[in-house]
């Protein structure tokens, strides 16, 4: 499944400027160079990434909250344990110390 959010996640930020990870953190796309950038400040729950679930699983909204509500604990789980977590197609997220979280953008990253 989280290879599958990834995939919605790298689609959607491919076309669009921007896209909050819910509880973790927001993907922005530059327009000029296409490079992808991470904003640890920005958690709130849009219902973006929901939504998009919910358009390309077609699964009701309550079963796409439930979906992203795993997905970001695998994301909060991977990075307390491995310290960085794969966006397959975006880049590394990669926790840091003191709580935050760096990002390295690299559109050819592939979770294992």
């Amino acid at each position: 499944m989280t290879a599958k959010i990834s995939a919605i996640i790298a689609q959607y930020i491919g076309q669009e400027i921007r896209l909050i990870i819910p509880e973790v953190g927001t993907l922005i796309r530059r327009k000029e160079s296409g490079e992808i950038i991470f904003m640890d400040m920005l958690k709130k729950n849009d219902g973006t990434l929901v939504q998009l679930i919910v358009n390309a699983m077609d699964v009701s909204p309550s079963k796409a909250t439930e979906i992203t509500n795993r997905y970001i604990g695998t994301v909060k789980q991977q990075l307390e344990s491995n310290k960085k977590f794969i966006i397959d197609g975006v880049g590394v997220l990669l926790a840091r110390p003191d709580g935050k979280i760096d990002f390295s953008f690299n559109p050819f990253a592939k979770s294992l």
